[in-house]
């Protein structure tokens, strides 16, 4: 059964809404200074906690605090593999150069395919897990911040590199 979802978020926040057929389905709210999150769903409501800095990972906790799934990042290639409780892992990748289209696969029977412009985007779900649902938006969150500051370090460098 395929899931058509329509998602927003204000040009400078990371928070995002996910609609089906105008109803609201699920948010995601991303702490300000750390790649930590809250994602609430019509299901349940899960925690993004980030841990690392070279080598990020990404506990998903369930409202007990338990680990329902973890996220690893390849940072040099922008991917990452999401892994459930039950050990069903899954690869979350880009989909073209301008990073407007990612999706997150088990490469069997679960795809969710992402679409994104500046604010919004559409989401095409072949499946009905919120958490991999609302993972593929908080992952594509983690790697735009990681170029936003990538980014501001260049202009500082390059800012610094002119001073002196």
């Amino acid at each position: 059964m395929e899931k058509r979802f329509i998602w927003n978020k204000g040009y400078f926040d990371s928070n995002y809404q996910l609609f089906s057929e105008g109803k609201i389905e699920a948010s995601l709210q991303f702490d300000s200074w750390r790649n930590n999150a809250r994602g609430i769903a019509l299901k349940q409501s899960i925690f993004f906690r980030t841990e690392g800095f070279l080598n990020p990972v990404t506990k998903i906790l369930n409202e007990t605090n338990d680990v329902i799934a973890v996220v690893t990042y390849d940072q040099w290639h922008a991917k990452a593999t999401l892994t459930l409780q039950n050990n069903e892992v899954f690869a979350w990748s880009f989909g073209d150069g301008w990073l407007s289209r990612w999706s997150i696969t088990n490469f069997k029977d679960k795809q969710t395919f992402y679409q994104s412009n500046t604010t919004s985007g559409s989401v095409l779900a072949n499946n009905d897990d919120e958490v991999i649902l609302i993972a593929g938006l908080f992952i594509k969150e983690f790697y735009t911040r990681i170029l936003f500051y990538l980014m501001i370090f260049t202009i500082f460098m390059v800012v610094i590199g002119k001073g002196a």
